[in-house]
């Protein structure tokens, strides 16, 4: 039996502008947002019967867990303030991680995921995987243990070059986000 793909609000700052997007996770979709039927994003905030419809029409059951705000400019001074031999903090690492998955749910809701798989190489799956680890997230990392990673410029170049693309092609592809 498959279970139902559940609908969180999740909102994305930039400066002063915050904007409401609806995240879709489980069941048998890919992580992705919800696309109003126009094909644009479903941006704002939406009324009971909206939800109810959605609900309906795609079989998804909307969460009533607080909403999350992830501030795209604390991600992008992030992505710019790594250094070459120097670690990261497990906070610094989970934003970027945040972001970068928000990035991949993007561009696969646009279907732009070839885009990222085309830049896929040894140094962005390093950087990656050092990524998630840092993370140390708990059903990860053994109880007392925490790892920081130390990056290499190829790993940092790689990374920087694929984020700004994938950013660029998103705001191509649905430029009422309006985010910087």
């Amino acid at each position: 039996m498959t279970s139902q793909s559940k609908v969180y609000v999740q909102i994305l700052k930039s400066g002063e502008k915050q904007i409401h997007l609806y995240w879709m996770t489980g069941g048998d979709v890919e992580d992705q947002f919800l696309k109003a039927s126009s094909g644009d994003l479903l941006v704002g905030r939406i009324s009971d019967e909206t939800r109810r419809k959605i609900s309906k029409e795609l079989d998804v059951v909307f969460s009533s867990e607080k909403s999350e705000i992830f501030d795209f400019d604390n991600f992008w001074n992030k992505v710019r303030n790594l250094k070459s031999g120097r670690y990261s903090l497990t906070s610094t690492c989970s934003v970027l991680l945040t972001g970068l998955g928000i990035i991949e749910d993007l561009m696969r809701t646009f279907k732009l995921s070839r885009i990222l798989d085309a830049q896929k190489n040894d140094k962005l799956s390093q950087f990656y995987e050092k990524l998630f680890l840092g993370s140390n997230i708990p059903a990860v990392t053994p109880i007392g243990k925490s790892y920081h990673p130390i990056w290499k410029t190829e790993e940092i170049k790689a990374f920087r070059e694929s984020m700004r693309l994938a950013w660029r092609e998103i705001k191509r592809q649905a430029p009422r986000i309006g985010l910087s």
